[in-house]
């Protein structure tokens, strides 16, 4: 981001953080910046830790993923890299919940429309 003077401002050395609803319980905002700059999605945690302690506690690896500039990284998240200005959000895990069978048709837990009423 350019300021007045034309120089790169302080916003493009942060990183940017997003924070689903059900980690925001503690007062943290939807959105905010870390001045520090980690080098890895591990050292993210670690000063996220800092700043908001007891978050960490709550975001177990099997229901969180995270991504950064809006791409999901599945796989070693805790040595992706970062880069100065990159937004990392944390994003609650999306299953598609539990197969059910009836009448030869596979449905799942949650879907609503059946074979008998009409087409999907």
């Amino acid at each position: 981001m350019m300021n007045a003077g034309g120089t790169v401002g302080m916003l493009d050395e942060m990183i940017h953080v997003r924070l689903p609803m059900i980690l925001r319980q503690s007062g943290a905002a939807a959105e905010f910046s870390i001045t520090d700059s980690p080098i890895t999605l591990g050292e993210f945690l670690k000063i996220l830790d800092r700043q908001l302690p007891g978050l960490i506690k709550q975001i177990d690896e099997s229901l969180y993923n995270f991504a950064v500039n809006d791409v999901l990284v599945l796989h070693g998240f805790r040595q992706h890299p970062l880069m100065p200005g990159d937004t990392v959000e944390i994003l609650p895990t999306i299953s598609g919940g539990q197969e059910h069978r009836y009448d030869g048709y596979v449905g799942y837990v949650g879907y609503e429309e059946r074979p008998d009423a009409g087409h999907l």
